[in-house]
């Protein structure tokens, strides 16, 4: 196998902070990923594995093996011997899909650790080693599914910068109210101040919880996106989600809020669920009085509206049977018994007859 080439070492404008994870623009070619170890071996990689070549005996074995595996990754080689392996697709494992993790090769002990994420996932990028010991990866695209070319990139700092905060999003929970709107308050906090302005995207997403009509019911939440910002020496920001109140008895219920695109901070938890928590009663029911007009032969129906107080999102039955009153089983009405079934969203049945 040949060595491994060198990679350019262009000119480039970054932004003035010191970052774990930041973001920039740039673009760059991708540069399938082989590396030439302290070791004397070589670390390639095949799709979600990664095996090590012996240029002495002409042999490859595999290493032992990614935490995450990826292919369409990134890998640097870190002036600490150490190598970089940043975003890529997942294979399979936890994830199969876009990836926004990272990892660290150790060669003298065969290991892989995990390291900080990427700002977003990221794959068929490029990376290029910096004259300070950071690594640069640009380019690329977001997912296999959305193949439009990223045009930012990101600084890996591997001595973790500890005046870069993280960004931390934090789970939260409201009453959900009988009607209008009330507001589940997500707060994002960052782990240190910044003299610079820190911002992030962000965007929620269904759980149990709907933003769209979904049966019975009306949608529970708005969904929304945004970018906040943290002006400098500030440490905490809400996100409020529009939550619309309503009568239907439902167990609690969950949405997410999602974090991704930092700037001047990197994400130490880039997920959060917010419940909202039903303070519906159950529904009651009611049945109206029926009159008929008995006639002088034959049968005719008497007929009793049951209604449902409010609408379920689960079926809802009810047992009914007659009894006499002044009127008599046999001699004055037929004797009935069954069973009602209001399904998601009824309040009404159709009249059922007594004969």
């Amino acid at each position: 196998m040949p060595p491994a080439q060198k990679l350019p070492r262009p000119t480039i404008l970054l932004p003035s902070c010191s970052t774990r994870w930041a973001t920039c623009s740039f673009t760059v070619t991708a540069i399938t990923p082989r590396i030439y170890l302290s070791t004397g071996k070589f670390l390639y990689f095949g799709y979600g594995r990664a095996y090590l070549y012996d240029t002495n005996t002409a042999t490859s074995v595999e290493t032992s093996g990614f935490l995450q595996p990826r292919a369409y990754h990134t890998a640097t080689l870190l002036p600490n011997g150490k190598v970089l392996v940043a975003g890529g697709q997942g294979t399979w494992g936890a994830t199969y899909g876009p990836l926004s993790s990272a990892e660290l090769y150790d060669p003298l002990t065969d290991t892989f650790t995990w390291t900080a994420n990427l700002t977003g996932p990221r794959q068929y990028h490029s990376a290029c080693l910096l004259p300070d010991g950071t690594v640069l990866l640009a380019g690329g695209m977001a997912s296999q599914n959305n193949p439009f070319s990223l045009d930012t990139a990101e600084v890996y700092d591997p001595n973790g910068a500890p005046n870069v905060p993280g960004i931390i999003a934090n789970d939260a929970s409201v009453i959900e109210g009988n009607s209008g709107t009330n507001y589940l308050n997500f707060n994002v906090s960052l782990t240190t101040t910044s003299a610079l302005p820190v911002t992030v995207q962000y965007a929620t997403s269904d759980g149990t919880a709907r933003s769209f009509t979904y049966g019975a019911g009306t949608p529970d939440y708005v969904a929304i996106t945004g970018t906040l910002t943290f002006p400098p020496g500030s440490t905490n920001q809400v996100v409020p989600v529009p939550i619309l109140g309503d009568l239907v008895l439902e167990p609690a219920e969950t949405l997410y809020l999602n974090l991704s695109l930092p700037v001047q901070g990197w994400i130490a938890r880039a997920g959060t669920t917010g419940t909202i928590l039903n303070d519906d009663t159950a529904p009651t029911l009611s049945i109206t009085p029926a009159t008929v007009v008995e006639g002088d032969s034959g049968l005719t129906n008497a007929n009793f509206n049951v209604y449902l107080s409010a609408a379920s999102l689960t079926p809802v039955t009810v047992d009914y049977f007659t009894r006499d009153q002044t009127a008599h089983a046999g001699t004055d009405y037929v004797q009935t018994t069954g069973t009602l079934t209001f399904n998601p969203g009824d309040t009404d049945l159709p009249p059922h007859s007594g004969a």
